[in-house]
């Protein structure tokens, strides 16, 4: 139990902010993802790399877009299995993100959207 008189709860993301000569960087923790921002490139740069080095970790750098040059796949397919990762997300919530950013692509799908 806390001192406020709240349990804290597992699921709950948990904010961390480092400030030093006006410089920030804001760390937000989400189970087992975490998202950072700050007002200095070498925060930012210095904290993936202290984040690299001692966990096992994957920077989400892959950028969609409707304009790749890959091959067109199946339309009806790929809709079909987006409906299925949105029925999904009802029960699973940590896969909302995801599924709603490969949504965008359901008009013209293509391999690297797949």
């Amino acid at each position: 139990m806390l001192d406020n008189g709240f349990d804290k709860c597992d699921s709950e993301p948990t904010l961390y902010i480092k400030e030093n000569d006006g410089k920030f960087l804001i760390v937000v923790l989400y189970v087992d993802d975490l998202i950072f921002t700050g007002s200095d490139e070498f925060l930012i740069v210095d904290f993936k790399q202290v984040m690299k080095n001692e966990f096992e970790m994957t920077i989400r750098g892959l950028k969609l877009s409707k304009e790749y040059c890959s091959r067109n796949i199946n339309p009806t397919l790929y809709r079909s299995m987006i409906g299925s990762l949105m029925y999904l997300t009802t029960t699973t919530v940590d896969i909302m993100y995801a599924v709603s950013l490969v949504s965008r692509f359901m008009e013209i799908p293509k391999e690297t959207h797949w």
